[in-house]
């Protein structure tokens, strides 16, 4: 084989695993309401720049949900935490369910969040090297604890009191299992 065939190859295999991506966010999407979630945003987060090389492959998508049982507020959002789904290519292929609880959700502004505000989610999970202490929740590394290290990082990314996540390798999900992988870790999540 030579070097066309392999790069040829290779973006075969992006292009696929993007298209498999869209079809599993698509899928939780539709059966979110079923489970007791709403939608937050209708496109996904990810870090995209037409200057920054990395920027031209997206390698993390985050999805958004808010519990249909929570208040919605003034500002269009619901009075409790945002749970997000995250697919994660950095390494190997990881999918990280997180539970985001703030300070006060009532003084943020109306409308979607840009996509490009993957990083307030993002940042908090797998937060090794960052502004963020990570503990290990249940002494059994299935769920951790993500907090700001001072006022400064909380207030930077919007008012975060704390991150609690679990993450498992992606090749485990499909659409057989979706509800207790990540709907049902949701409501696990819910009550941690």
């Amino acid at each position: 084989m030579n070097l066309s065939e392999n790069i040829k190859n290779a973006f075969n295999v992006v292009r696929k695993t993007y298209e498999n991506a869209d079809k599993l966010m698509k899928y939780c999407d539709s059966i979110s309401n079923e489970c007791g979630y709403d939608i937050v945003t209708n496109k996904f987060l990810r870090y995209k720049s037409d200057s920054d090389y990395e920027g031209w492959f997206i390698d993390r998508f985050v999805k958004l949900y808010q519990q249909k049982a929570d208040k919605v507020l003034e500002n269009d959002w619901r009075d409790g935490p945002i749970y997000a789904v995250e697919l994660n290519f950095e390494d190997m292929p990881i999918v990280y369910i997180s539970k985001f609880e703030y300070e006060d959700i009532t003084t943020w502004s109306r409308g979607a969040i840009s996509p490009a505000s993957y990083w307030v989610f993002s940042d908090l999970i797998d937060c090794t090297d960052n502004e963020f202490e990570e503990k290990n929740l249940n002494k059994q590394d299935k769920y951790f604890v993500s907090v700001p290290k001072n006022n400064n990082v909380k207030n930077s990314y919007w008012g975060i009191k704390r991150s609690v996540y679990t993450n498992y390798d992606l090749k485990i999900l499909n659409s057989n299992n979706i509800m207790q992988k990540v709907f049902s870790e949701f409501d696990v999540l819910k009550s941690l």
